[in-house]
Formats: C-alpha cells, sequence, structure tokens
C-alpha cells in the first residue's frame, strides 16, 4: 500500500470474487479496481477509507541500479502477517518489451502480488509467480510499469491546467458521469454468478441544448448483459449529474467505459 490509499497487486489474485477488502490486524476497508494492466497482471486498487491505514512513503529504486548478487527481499501476506523471504538478484531480463528481475528465491504462488525489496527498504517491484517460470527463479515487474500511470495522469493534470476553460469543465464533467455511472451499475446476477468480466464503452452524444441524442455501445464487453448494464448506468447518469452551463451550450460527445470484474470501475474521456 502506497500512502491515499493506492494499492499494487497482481490481477489474477480476485479474478474470481465479488467483493475486495484490504486488511492490516484490525484496521480494514473495502477497495475497489481502478487500474488493470492484464499484460503484466498488474492491478492498482483503490481503498474506500484511506485514512484507516497509515503506510509509510516508499522510496523507489530502479532496476537499472540493481547489482547482480545483491540482497532483495520477498514480502507477502499470509492470514495478515508479512512473510518474508531473502534472496539475491540474479539479473534483470528482457522479456519482449518489457524488464523483469530475477531472483534466486524460489517463492510458491502466495507471493505473487507481493513486494521486493532491497536492504535498504527500496521499493523494486511487484512479484509475480507464473508457471512459465523457472522451476529455480521468481522474478518481479518493476514498480514504474504500475506507477507510471500515476505519473501520465499527474502530467495529464499538469496540461489541463493550461488548456481551455471548456476542455477542463468538459473533463471534469466527463469523471462525474464515470463515477455516477460506477455508482449506479447494475451487475446482473447471472453475471456474477458466471464470473463474466469486460469492458464496456458507452458513446453518447448531447446537442447544444443539452438534450441526449443517442448513446450507444461503441465497444462491446463480450456479453450483451454486461452491455446493456453499463449503457442504462451511463443514460442514468446523463440523467442525474447537473450538466455544466458550458456543456449545455457547446453540447459534448463523449465516452464512458465501465470495467466489469469481481469490483466495477468507470472511466471517461472526451
Amino acid at each position: 500500500m502506497l500512502p491515499g490509499g493506492k494499492v499494487l497487486t497482481d490481477c489474477h489474485l480476485f479474478d474470481d470474487v465479488e467483493r475486495l477488502e484490504v486488511r492490516a490486524r484490525k484496521r480494514r476497508s473495502e477497495a475497489s479496481v481502478v487500474y488493470a494492466d492484464r499484460k503484466r497482471d498488474l492491478c492498482e486498487l483503490k481503498v474506500a477509507r484511506p485514512g484507516r491505514f497509515h503506510p509509510a512513503a516508499l522510496r523507489r529504486r530502479d532496476i537499472h541500479d540493481l547489482d547482480p548478487g545483491e540482497s532483495v527481499y520477498a514480502v507477502a501476506a499470509s492470514n495478515g502477517e508479512a512473510k518474508v523471504v531473502m534472496g539475491r538478484v540474479v539479473r534483470v531480463l528482457r522479456e519482449g518489451e518489457d524488464e523483469i528481475v530475477l531472483i534466486s528465491s524460489r517463492l510458491t504462488p502466495e507471493y505473487s502480488g507481493g513486494a521486493l525489496f532491497d536492504r535498504s527498504g527500496a521499493f523494486i517491484g511487484v512479484l509475480t509467480h507464473r508457471e512459465r517460470s523457472s522451476s529455480k527463479l521468481s522474478y518481479a515487474y518493476p514498480a514504474r510499469y504500475i506507477l507510471m500511470r500515476s505519473e501520465a495522469e499527474a502530467a495529464r493534470v499538469q496540461r489541463t491546467a493550461g488548456a481551455s476553460p471548456f476542455k477542463t469543465v468538459a473533463e471534469e464533467y466527463l469523471n462525474r458521469l464515470a463515477e455516477a455511472s460506477r455508482e449506479g451499475l447494475k451487475y446482473p446476477e447471472e453475471a456474477r454468478t458466471q464470473a463474466w468480466s469486460g469492458t464496456a464503452s458507452i458513446r453518447f452524444d448531447l446537442d447544444p441544448s443539452g438534450e441526449l441524442l443517442q448513446s450507444f455501445v461503441d465497444v462491446s464487453s463480450g456479453y450483451a448483459g454486461l452491455d446493456v448494464s453499463a449503457l442504462l448506468a451511463v443514460r442514468r447518469a446523463i440523467e442525474e449529474v447537473p450538466m455544466p452551463p458550458a456543456v449545455k451550450e457547446r453540447g459534448l460527445k463523449g465516452t464512458v467505459s465501465i470495467t466489469f470484474a469481481p469490483s466495477v470501475a468507470a472511466e471517461a474521456r472526451e
């Protein structure tokens, strides 16, 4: 967990669950998925009540600073208690477009989604256990692969500061629509039972008077039931969220993307 209620882990750990909870001894809070990098199996969670936790500020270490043979520590949680295994850096290996840190420890699957630290406590990356891994080696993805999303978002906010007033208002409105869509979403019971997952993108067009001209499924989740639920959630959000005068005057074409998983997140873009 990072300050601000952000949690980094492996996505596959909760592929078949309906509810996520973060716990530290007696402190607990529900959490939801806000970003998923399925290629690398890395997910970012948002804790609903971050004030209940007090994570230490982590210093991040670039993998290119690691030396072969250097001591590292794999940390995982088991029944709420930390488990630590010491190992050594074997090497930094390129795998396709990615770089991974191979470590000498033979980690069990319960270390998936845990963290790798150096001996000074600097955060190196997120641990991954897969069958394709060597029987004697485990590895970690560098922290930058999941944190760079936050850095990109910070850069976007900085660019928005110099953007046109309408663009700023439109983006804020789209973000409110996404949040309202997520809160009002009805996850079909059949989808929960069958553990359906996917992302549906809903495209809509508001005319200059603020009336909804059309809304439709632009990108399907792969399941008709999920698509319909996403479409209805976005339509309700458009009816309920107050429309800024600037949007009413000029109209707006936008997209709200809703991800169906054990937890549901929504994102919007203009």
